[in-house]
């Protein structure tokens, strides 16, 4: 039976049993706690490539419960064609897939007008351009009206920032939709409304790129770090220990791939607060990080989860300049811990007896997989 790309990566295959899976599991009890009685099911939203894994995990694993008809219809995920689409849905069959470049689709979402001109523009010719414009905007309705999700795992891996992107880059905004987004109310598999008071978040993304234009570099020095070392004295000891007594511009020009590790987790805890969430100071933001081997040598990835809330009471229930100094008091200490915690490494944990573990792990997944689709033998 084929792999895919880095299907075989035990490192990959860590993150997905040892930190995906718990949190998942985590989210499935609070959802269970909320209604003991027919419990709607588990809404994910992820970019779990052909292969599904993640998904099949959590399908064995009973976190993820198919349909009546055995389908994996609370499943999302977005994949680069429509072939890659289907071939996808052969191993989690009934699971919803949207074809294309998941942050240039939800950038086509009108500023402050999501749910409206997204379907069929009559005024527009009958084109093969605009018949391809209109059917890329229904899918976006299709999309924003699949909202909310228990669980978003936005396993890009790719950069974050891009050098010839404006800053904050179009990844960044796509999140600001994604948490929007989050705040609509939704139709559970038990036919009950709901809406969401929390999620969990996991998001994957390279280390880099070095050579990222000054004004990415000025915001996470500045931003990201320089401000919370003013604001916050506490933090002045683990961030000497972080950068080796840098100050930060030395920081970022001597240990980038250090420098970037602790700044951006930041920026995400900036961008939850901006959108009237916050993340759970129990846990804060659990960084991990392991290195791929690449033509010219290596590259880092960095995956991150985390527990994200709705400040209460919600900004449309909120006087203007009123704060909610639960979820100020959250945020601080989410930064807090991501100053004196060192980043996971997990090579360091993928040895002896876990790594004998992982491999059988994944081969028995790999059997779980041929349950739904077992191609032929070539």
């Amino acid at each position: 039976m084929p792999h895919f790309a880095f299907e075989d990566c035990l490192l990959k295959h860590y993150i997905r049993k040892e930190v995906w899976l718990p949190f998942c599991r985590e989210r499935l009890r609070k959802i269970r706690a909320t209604s003991s009685r027919n419990p709607r099911r588990m809404r994910y939203f992820t970019f779990c490539a052909v292969g599904a894994l993640d998904v099949l995990l959590l399908d064995r694993e009973r976190v993820l419960r198919r349909s009546n008809n055995d389908e994996f219809d609370t499943v999302f995920f977005f994949d680069k064609d429509r072939e890659a689409i289907i071939e996808t849905q052969k191993r989690i069959p009934g699971a919803n897939g949207f074809p294309g470049d998941f942050a240039r689709v939800v950038m086509q979402a009108d500023v402050g007008d999501d749910e409206l001109a997204l379907r069929v523009l009559t005024d527009e010719r009958d084109t093969h351009e605009v018949r391809e414009k209109q059917m890329q905007r229904a899918q976006l309705g299709d999309f924003i009206e699949s909202f909310p999700f228990d669980v978003v795992n936005l396993d890009v891996e790719q950069y974050l920032y891009r050098p010839k992107e404006q800053l904050p880059g179009i990844l960044t905004n796509a999140i600001r939709k994604i948490f929007k987004w989050q705040k609509r109310d939704g139709l559970g598999s038990n036919k009950k409304p709901f809406t969401l008071d929390e999620f969990t978040l996991m998001f994957t993304t390279r280390v880099g790129p070095a050579d990222l234009p000054d004004e990415y570099i000025s915001y996470l020095r500045d931003h990201c770090i320089e401000k919370n070392l003013v604001e916050f004295q506490e933090l002045t000891i683990p961030f000497q220990k972080k950068s080796g007594g840098r100050a930060p511009a030395d920081f970022f020009a001597n240990d980038f791939d250090g420098a970037f590790t602790l700044a951006v987790p930041k920026s995400l805890s900036e961008l939850a607060l901006e959108q009237d969430w916050y993340i759970d100071d129990v846990k804060g933001i659990l960084v991990f990080q392991f290195d791929r081997p690449f033509a010219d040598g290596t590259y880092r990835m960095l995956h991150m989860v985390m527990s994200i809330s709705r400040q209460q009471p919600p900004e449309e229930k909120r006087a203007p300049g009123q704060k909610v100094q639960a979820a100020l008091s959250a945020h601080k200490n989410t930064i807090v811990k991501l100053f004196e915690a060192d980043v996971i490494s997990v090579e360091a944990l993928v040895q002896g007896a876990m790594e004998v573990a992982l491999k059988t792990d994944l081969q028995e997944l790999f059997k779980h997989r041929e349950r739904y689709y077992k191609p032929a033998a070539e």
